[in-house]
């Protein structure tokens, strides 16, 4: 439980940190519709705790093709 709160904690900073000129409810809503407009910078959700969040195996599903899954390890593989 401790890595998906400090997951958050991250989130929220990065948030925060993103859209630091309006209030953090406001930011939510900005996220949201970047995220949605794909206007993120790719490595908005990098960050150390990513490969302790995945071994947490939180998702035993996973509605991603196997191009998704190339995809994004290439991207990953960029971002290193």
């Amino acid at each position: 439980m401790k890595t998906l709160e400090k997951a958050v904690e991250l989130f929220e900073f990065k948030i925060e940190d993103q859209y630091s000129e309006i209030s953090k409810e406001a930011a939510y809503f900005e996220f949201i519709s970047d995220w949605a407009n794909n206007e993120l910078p790719m490595n908005f959700f990098k960050d150390s705790l990513e490969l302790k969040i995945r071994n947490l195996n939180i998702w035993v599903e996973s509605n991603r093709s196997e191009k998704d899954l190339d995809l994004e390890k290439n991207c990953t593989m960029l971002t290193q």
